[in-house]
């Protein structure tokens, strides 16, 4: 599954399959849903328990919006696949005053191999609609993509629930697009299928609509919908040495390293096309993965005044819980003023702690043992030390958000971070011929946002220097 996380409960069991098989029988018909009721004759498990819950959810289904004017205000963050997106996207996802979408372009391939990809059309409409918070009925979006399989997890999710990765969304999952039940809230992985018009409604009611998507091959492909709305671009760029072993660490998605270097190359490439169009432009703006990741305060500050966003006290909330970040002022620091203050031998590992005069500090790891730090690596276990336990009195709570921070980390899919682990590892993890090949055919992203060559196969395998581009 390419775009990570599952919801916490199956949104129908084995059990409830006739139910599901009852759902998609009438898939294939020309008769189908509008916004409301979703799907005709349906009703979730969850409500089949007795006729009052069926006419709750009845009730619900049918129950008309109040036809709010349309979002003029949206903004899109333009990523790629492994490219750190999904942190990126939580720092809106997390804001109250968003309506936000986890890859609402799903059913939709994420092939930019040729011109004129398949669908291109169909992704824009279909995008400005959700930006304008006008939802399209999931069923009847599928049944024009071809080899649209709806038996596949992530697609009966879609189908199912009236949204992509509705879980994913605290917008989706608001208690409001859930229809009431006895005796206190459902989760939202029971609530059955969206009621499209009110979901429209509650998306009209916030300040902007963000969606984040790694299927825009090109940013002039937005250039359609800016003309309708106010829209500003978020352009996720990440060293794309990572991005290849990011992408090599899936076991869901295996490739060659021969593909895997014409893979990132195409991707520079396609990013560069976009940056040169519209770099100056007001509408538009990057940013660097490291950068985000040591400095996610003054980065999404910067993200936020670019959009038009007020830096909302939850969001600060959850960048501590899931970085181990502190608020520091960027202005003074500059890896050069860095040196290295203490070595530490901990069993087969060398933790090397680098700090500055004005007591800012970081820590590198260096490895002794091979196997173990490969096992270490492929678990990105996070540095304890920088590990922000919330304030509470209980001290099993506090073990268990540790515990729960650990288990994010290792998670391929996660938006758990810490600087050591993440953006010093690919130098560890690929060889030498890889890193080389992706450098020739990156050479212009690479230059253009500050990322350091390795420039001899000896220099790659001291493992010393830091390849990471100066804090801007």
């Amino acid at each position: 599954m390419w775009e990570g996380e599952n919801p916490v409960a199956p949104v129908e069991s084995d059990a409830q399959k006739p139910n599901y098989s009852k759902f998609l029988s009438n898939y294939n018909e020309e008769q189908r849903s509008g916004k409301v009721p979703y799907v005709f004759d349906y009703i979730p498990s969850m409500f089949l328990k007795s006729p009052s819950l069926q006419r709750s959810y009845n009730d619900f289904a049918i129950k008309h919006g109040s036809g709010l004017r349309k979002q003029t205000k949206g903004t899109v963050l333009l990523t790629y696949y492994r490219s750190g997106s999904s942190f990126l996207g939580q720092l809106f996802n997390q804001h109250p005053d968003v309506f936000y979408h986890f890859e609402p372009l799903f059913p939709y391939s994420r092939d930019c191999s040729s011109d004129s990809p398949a669908f291109k059309k169909e992704k824009i409409e279909n995008l400005e609609r959700i930006l304008s918070c006008d939802m399209p009925n999931m069923r009847n979006l599928t049944q024009k993509i071809q080899h649209f399989n709806p038996n596949l997890y992530n697609s009966r999710l879609c189908l199912l629930t009236g949204a992509c990765f509705r879980f994913n969304s605290l917008s989706l999952c608001d208690p409001r697009l859930c229809p009431p039940m006895p005796g206190g809230e459902l989760k939202c992985s029971s609530c059955g299928p969206l009621n499209l018009e009110l979901t429209d409604d509650l998306c009209r009611e916030k300040e902007m609509t963000v969606v984040k998507t790694i299927r825009i091959c090109n940013g002039s492909w937005l250039d359609s919908i800016s003309k309708s709305m106010s829209l500003k671009v978020v352009h996720l760029i990440r060293d794309p040495r990572a991005i290849a072993k990011s992408r090599l660490s899936i076991p869901d998605d295996p490739i060659t390293e021969a593909e895997i270097v014409k893979n990132v190359t195409d991707l520079c490439k396609q990013q560069m096309l976009t940056h040169e169009k519209y770099f100056g432009s007001d509408d538009y703006s990057t940013v660097l993965y490291e950068d985000l990741n040591r400095m996610p305060f003054d980065k999404t500050q910067e993200i936020y005044d670019f959009v038009g966003l007020t830096f909302h006290p939850k969001v600060k909330g959850w960048i501590r819980q899931n970085t181990g970040a502190s608020r520091v002022r960027r202005e003074s620091l500059d890896l050069k003023d860095f040196h290295v203050a203490k070595r530490t031998m901990i069993d087969d590992k060398e933790v090397i702690l680098y700090e500055d005069n004005a007591g800012h500090n970081y820590t590198k790891t260096k490895f002794k043992v091979k196997e173990t730090q490969d096992m270490l690596l492929q678990n990105s276990m996070p540095d304890m030390s920088k590990i922000i336990v919330q304030e509470v009195n209980s001290p099993d709570r506090k073990r268990t958000v540790v515990h729960n921070q650990i288990l994010e980390a290792r998670n391929p899919f996660g938006t758990y971070r810490n600087s050591a682990t993440v953006l010093e590892t690919w130098p560890s993890k690929l060889p030498f011929e890889i890193v080389d090949g992706i450098q020739k055919g990156c050479s212009e992203l690479m230059e253009e946002f500050g990322y350091k060559f390795v420039r001899s196969k000896e220099e790659y395998e001291d493992k010393n220097p830091s390849y990471l581009p100066e804090l801007q």
